[in-house]
């Protein structure tokens, strides 16, 4: 016996296993009236995308927009990404065009699925070979918008298909300085990660790679931070100069602590 749909009680549709079972959960979600919620349609789509059903996923989806059931981002999402697994990345841009007809607003997780997807399918068909600049276009927009853990799973794609450049490194490091939901020390740990993968590819971080390290840790006030990766870039044989320079007096500055200030410029053998 299938389960049986009750929308007036918290209702778990894990405990749905079948594909006969989706069809008449589906159904008898139509018959209540009122018709439950879209959160509760999504749930469904989920589930069976979660049962690797991708097809029925959008026969519901299709369905779900024959009755009128209004769509919202959640459920537009589904169904790109069962029109991307699918191999119908056409459909899938078809539905990025309903997010706008709708009112939405993609998220970056929803265009980095279609663009990883779209320069796959170059690559596949050989239509047109995707070089560095395009790669790059991509990731960039991941990095500036914030979506370090996108960007990072699209730099482990750049490596499948070849050495990414410094810029892909110094970008992911400058996204992770700004991530501010992220503790500073947990960023270093991180950070030196990306360090060592570069040095393992024969990829040598550059001023600029540190300057941006200790710039952005600065800014947020982790001066002693930007000292550990000052000492980093010493070890490097990297020689700073006076944007570092500026960078950690500015810090200090910020924290009225003026010793540490001038301790930093005799250090550096500059003059203010």
């Amino acid at each position: 016996m299938h389960p049986i749909f009750n929308p007036n009680k918290l209702w778990d549709f894990n405990c749905i296993n079948k594909i006969e079972d989706v069809v008449c959960v589906f159904r008898e979600m139509l018959m209540f009236q009122p018709m439950p919620s879209v959160i509760l349609f999504n749930k469904l789509l989920k589930r069976v995308v979660r049962m690797k059903e991708n097809f029925v996923a959008l026969h519901i989806f299709k369905e779900m927009r024959k009755v009128c059931i209004p769509l919202d981002e959640y459920s537009l999402t589904i169904a790109i990404d069962c029109f991307v697994f699918m191999n119908r990345l056409d459909l899938g841009f078809a539905v990025l065009g309903a997010f706008y007809k709708c009112g939405y607003q993609p998220n970056v997780t929803t265009f980095s699925t279609l663009a990883e997807f779209f320069l796959e399918k170059l690559l596949k068909e050989k239509h047109c070979i995707p070089d560095e600049v395009m790669y790059i276009t991509v990731f960039d927009g991941f990095c500036k918008a914030g979506h370090t853990s996108d960007a990072t799973r699209y730099l482990r794609f750049l490596e499948e298909r070849g050495k990414p450049s410094i810029y892909a490194y110094s970008s992911i490091i400058d996204s992770l300085c700004k991530d501010g939901e992220v503790n500073a020390c947990v960023i270093l740990v991180e950070v030196d990660k990306f360090l060592q993968e570069m040095f393992a590819q024969n990829i040598i971080p550059d001023l600029i790679t540190y300057i941006t390290l200790i710039h952005s840790f600065c800014l947020d006030g982790n001066v002693e931070v930007a000292m550990e990766v000052l000492e980093l870039m010493k070890q490097r044989r990297v020689c700073p100069d006076i944007i570092t320079y500026n960078s950690l007096i500015d810090g200090y500055c910020m924290r009225g602590d003026a010793q540490c200030k001038k301790n930093i410029t005799i250090s550096f053998g500059f003059k203010p």
